[in-house]
């Protein structure tokens, strides 16, 4: 092999190797697709106050809590830490707002919190769900 034939190679193996580094440290999405976790929904500090259903499917998050009033389903990006799987959506609602959900999904459950911009608030109402993977 002769040196600049050698140089290529290297050059051409950091490269992939740089890109694969940068491929795990960015957010992901899709990850979770084909999950659907249930249980419960509650305001923060408070007991639960009703039941929950986390979808992901084709690179979407939806909280079937959001359906009565306007929100959809949102993309979703994903982080892997340690045994857990990290998630993040913003979903939306033309009336109400938003709702940030973040959590963690470790085997087959799902720990969340979910942050409630509404408009014309200047505060936000903050709500944790806790799920398990449907069967």
């Amino acid at each position: 092999m002769s040196e600049g034939s050698s140089k290529t190679t290297a050059l051409l193996v950091m490269t992939i190797f740089l890109l694969v580094l940068v491929g795990q440290a960015a957010g992901k999405s899709g990850t979770l697709d084909g999950k659907i976790f249930s249980g419960v929904i509650g305001e923060k500090g408070q007991p639960a106050a009703g039941k929950e259903q986390l979808t992901f499917k084709d690179g979407r998050f939806r909280a079937l809590s959001g359906d009565a009033y306007g929100f959809g389903s949102a993309s979703y990006k994903t982080k892997i830490k340690g045994t857990a799987i990290t998630f993040e959506a913003t979903t939306v609602s033309a009336k109400e707002g938003k709702i940030l959900w973040r959590g963690a999904v470790t085997g087959s459950k799902l720990q969340a919190t979910a942050s409630w911009s509404m408009p014309g608030h200047n505060h936000t109402h903050d709500y944790w769900v806790k799920a398990d993977l449907k069967k």
